[in-house]
């Protein structure tokens, strides 16, 4: 279990987060939504150890965050970025074996990566240059590297732990479903998986938890039922709708997954 407790973020004196508390349970996916510059990224950045809070607690398997060397953090849990930007001319396969460690057989560590890229629909581009890809494909190059990371979602009875801000972001339709296919099966294995999303379609269709930030604090948190409702979506997104009614004179798509079917 990761539990956070009167997480206080300050830049200056201003506090970008406000004595914010969550639990993220194993076996669950938690997806974080709310307005742009709400404090999504800072709760990420916080729960992972980027950034150091002013106040508050954040425990993982009941220990305190800092108590963890950095290569035990990277053993536990592995983070997805917004964006992330590579120097030098690394090939596909390359990049995502950097998310491979410790003392692995060379054939293991091939496998594991060609497992990954499969998994994120990149069979075949092991050898192509990830500077000549796509910003869809480079975005799926580092899901594939994370995954490598923790790739057993649980190890000797200990749940590993997936963050993804903005997973989806520069993905087609497609794509964006077979990323939260794979984060919602890796949270089915016993992982505890967050997700930022700004879909709420895709957010109600997948979390097992919705936590709603505004102003940096938790403006609601519980089942997407609970939480996606029409005085939310005033009060936090400024805009009136109807959560649920679909559009009499406009096509409505709505993504499907294999857990609804």
């Amino acid at each position: 279990m990761l539990e956070v407790q009167n997480l206080t973020v300050r830049a200056g004196k201003r506090a970008i987060l406000d004595r914010v508390s969550l639990k993220v349970a194993p076996g669950e996916l938690t997806v974080v939504v709310g307005p742009n510059g709400a404090g999504k990224s800072t709760i990420m950045k916080a729960v992972t150890g980027e950034l150091r809070p002013a106040e508050g607690t954040i425990t993982l398997e009941g220990r305190g965050i800092g108590a963890y060397p950095a290569y035990e953090m990277a053993r536990r849990r592995a983070v997805l970025p917004q964006a992330s930007s590579l120097a030098f001319p690394f090939t596909v396969h390359e990049v995502v074996r950097l998310g491979t460690s410790g003392a692995m057989p060379a054939a293991d560590r091939a496998a594991r990566v060609s497992a990954a890229l499969a998994r994120v629909d990149l069979n075949g581009f092991g050898g192509r240059f990830f500077q000549e890809l796509s910003g869809g494909e480079q975005q799926r190059v580092h899901l594939a590297r994370v995954l490598c990371q923790v790739w057993e979602p649980v190890v000797d009875g200990v749940p590993r732990y997936l963050f993804l801000d903005e997973p989806t972001a520069s993905l087609d339709l497609r794509h964006q479903l077979l990323t939260l296919d794979t984060a919602r099966a890796f949270a089915a294995a016993g992982g505890g998986v967050v997700a930022i999303l700004h879909d709420l379609n895709l957010a109600a269709l997948y979390a097992d938890k919705i936590l709603v930030v505004s102003a940096g604090r938790i403006a609601a948190d519980g089942a997407p039922r609970e939480v996606l409702t029409d005085a939310m979506m005033r009060e936090v997104f400024g805009v009136s709708v109807q959560v649920g009614g679909v559009p009499a004179d406009a096509p409505f798509i709505l993504p499907h997954t294999a857990r609804a079917s």
